[in-house]
């Protein structure tokens, strides 16, 4: 038995190195060892703390390669917030709300900062400092899109066509705003109650890392007065807000 036993470890070593690549149960191995069925290991020693970042799994054509396991099992960011993928990484996608510290009046038909939009409300990243919003401006860190909300409540005294959005600072130039006629005005001469009128701005944009973005407002005519606070016999809450996050 035992001289049958050295004949056969000797023919697998000899075959071992007549060849590259070793076949069981195949005559055209693809892989250094190539098994053609099921395989099983037993005995396997007390498993040791984990402390590599690689996976064995299995790829193309049955093949055993590694692969780093955050491919696998993403790292779940400590951040509160959206989940989202930057193409490699989940991450937690940016994002901040602010409203009006105080009313803010505009008489000027060339766009000009809401500087009083400054109440940070949120920043998910705590980047307020960094690439957060900073008395009406702002920028972000990565390049890509972002969602905007902004509402916002004006009075005035007289027919006017506002325009109120986000200015593009290096270029000069609106890249979202909205301009709708200031209709609310005072025509019942027994109401005396001051008129107001809400605008709002949902849509997508996209915005460049580290690029200076402003919010803005301009009038055609007269004066308009960007509200705090919306009040009346209703009841009185902050009105004016504008929230940014990023989606891809």
């Amino acid at each position: 038995m035992k001289t049958s036993l050295y004949i056969i470890i000797a023919f697998l070593s000899i075959q071992t190195k007549a060849q590259t690549n070793l076949g069981i149960n195949t005559t055209s191995p693809t892989s250094t060892i190539d098994i053609n069925g099921t395989m099983r290991a037993r005995n396997l020693s007390t498993p040791q703390p984990y402390n590599s970042n690689d996976l064995l799994v299995w790829a193309d054509a049955g093949v055993l390669k590694t692969t780093n396991k955050d491919k696998v099992f993403p790292t779940v960011p400590i951040q509160t917030g959206t989940l989202m993928s930057d193409g490699n990484n989940v991450i937690v996608a940016p994002e901040f709300e602010v409203q009006m510290s105080n009313d803010q009046s505009f008489t000027s038909s060339t766009p000009s900062v809401i500087s009083n939009l400054n109440v940070e409300i949120l920043d998910n990243l705590q980047e307020i400092g960094l690439f957060g919003f900073q008395n009406g401006t702002f920028k972000v860190d990565n390049t890509g899109y972002y969602s905007v909300f902004f509402n916002l409540q004006v009075n005035n005294t007289t027919n006017n066509n506002p325009v109120f959005g986000i200015w593009d600072d290096a270029a000069g130039k609106w890249i979202t705003s909205t301009n709708d006629y200031y209709s609310a005005i005072i025509t019942d001469p027994n109401y005396t109650a001051e008129r107001m009128q809400s605008y709002t701005i949902y849509t997508s944009v996209k915005l460049e890392a580290n690029k200076t973005y402003s919010v803005r407002a301009k009038t055609s005519s007269g004066t308009i007065t960007i509200k705090k606070l919306s009040s009346g016999s209703t009841g009185e809450g902050p009105v004016t807000q504008i929230a940014i996050r990023r989606i891809s």
